[in-house]
């Protein structure tokens, strides 16, 4: 697998992420290879897959708040 290594500076902090490139798709993995972030490019993606992939972001998101009954809105 191809990794592309970037420098960052962050707050005044130092860091070298390595990437692994796919068509469309960018991982950002840690020392032990692990993926730890996602990179998608919008260009090989539809509309409506964009549209998914924020509803399940907010879904998961909001897994820890209260459940409110239909009947308290």
């Amino acid at each position: 697998m191809k990794y592309t290594f970037f420098q960052l500076v962050f707050f005044g902090f130092q860091f070298t992420i390595k990437v692994r490139m796919n068509k469309g798709v960018s991982y950002v993995v840690n020392e032990k290879g692990e993926k730890i972030s996602v990179v998608f490019s919008v260009n090989y993606l539809k509309p409506s897959h964009i549209e998914d992939l924020i509803d399940v972001l907010v879904s998961e998101s909001r897994v820890n708040e209260p459940v409110v009954a239909l009947e308290d809105v």
